[in-house]
């Protein structure tokens, strides 16, 4: 559900209905840092995924201005996932969002990670089985980056086969 300051009554209400809410765009624009963070903390108590999206706050810049709500909620420990959003076409990768975040102390690099796969695949079931962590019989889905810039791809292997290699596409149809 979107999840911004014009809904933010209605996703409290049915945040206690016993279904499962995914609370997207948690750190939008609209929230205040500090609205943000109350209603997160809310959110959660009630069970509700809090999803924040990179939006465009690190690149273009059109939409968020800077990502200080999303480390802020990161910082509390109110995040369970990490997506994308459209942002117009501008919105930076789920990768420099982690790589960010990580050097602004707002994370750690192995929660973020498992922000944007293992608790995704877990809160979604069927999303993508076997996938999300690196497990013993688990789907070998793998991607290399630069430790220094995450969003720096080198590799990426799905099913355990090439797809990007040395930063090239290697294979578009796995």
């Amino acid at each position: 559900m979107h999840n911004a300051a014009a809904s933010m009554k209605q996703v409290a209400e049915i945040a206690h209905i016993d279904v499962r809410l995914i609370a997207g765009h948690s750190n939008h624009s609209s929230f205040t840092v500090e609205e943000a963070v109350e209603h997160a903390g809310k959110l959660r108590k009630a069970g509700v995924v809090v999803d924040v999206s990179t939006l465009d706050a690190l690149g273009a810049r059109r939409l968020l201005h800077s990502p200080e709500t999303m480390f802020a909620m990161l910082r509390e420990g109110l995040v369970d996932t990490i997506s994308t959003d459209y942002a117009g076409g501008y919105h930076d990768p789920i990768l420099l969002a982690i790589s960010k975040a990580v050097e602004d102390g707002a994370t750690t690099l192995p929660a973020a990670v498992a922000m944007a796969s293992a608790n995704v695949a877990d809160i979604i079931p069927g999303l993508a089985p076997s996938r999300g962590r690196i497990d013993p019989g688990a789907v070998a889905d793998i991607v290399v980056t630069d430790a220094q810039r995450l969003d720096n791809v080198r590799w990426v292997l799905i099913d355990g086969r090439p797809a990007v290699a040395n930063g090239e596409l290697v294979h578009a149809n796995l």
